[in-house]
């Protein structure tokens, strides 16, 4: 309840909550890993909010969340019914800080591994999120996101179509 309390915060004050990053977000980065998924659900939607509204302070742990992130998407249960929301939330928060912090990142790896993850099927609110970023980086022909030679293009083509 704590974690969803703050993330609401986040989200509604932005800069303003900015101040309690310090203390927030040690904690949000450790429930990542919780056994729990709707608190690996709250604590990944937390990082997409920081991501978005954070800037410079949440910039310095870009590296930390991508991994805590990576730990949810790819673990083995991962879409099973119980961990889907957690995983759609993890995957709407990485395209956040591919979206928010491409400077921080390799984003050459970062967003294919995104795509890759793409259709989110379970939480229609960031399935709505996470596909309309698709589609703004599909309209300004994104260099990382159609990859070399554009052969993401097919995978793009796919995720539209399902």
């Amino acid at each position: 309840i704590a974690i969803c309390i703050f993330d609401d915060v986040a989200e509604q004050c932005c800069e303003a909550a900015i101040k309690y990053y310090d203390t927030y977000l040690p904690f949000l980065l450790e429930a990542c890993n919780d056994e729990t998924p709707d608190v690996r659900q709250a604590a990944v939607y937390g990082l997409g909010v920081c991501a978005e509204y954070g800037g410079s302070v949440f910039k310095t742990l870009v590296g930390e969340a991508l991994s805590r992130l990576n730990a949810v998407i790819q673990h083995p249960n991962a879409l099973h019914s119980d961990n889907i929301m957690a995983y759609d939330n993890a995957v709407s928060a990485l395209g956040k800080i591919c979206q928010f912090h491409r400077d921080s990142i390799d984003s050459a790896q970062v967003i294919p591994a995104w795509l890759n993850c793409l259709p989110i099927k379970g939480d229609l609110i960031e399935a709505k999120v996470v596909h309309d970023q698709l589609c703004s980086m599909a309209e300004r022909s994104d260099r990382e996101l159609l990859g070399p030679n554009n052969q993401y293009l097919p995978k793009i083509v796919s995720v539209f179509a399902e």
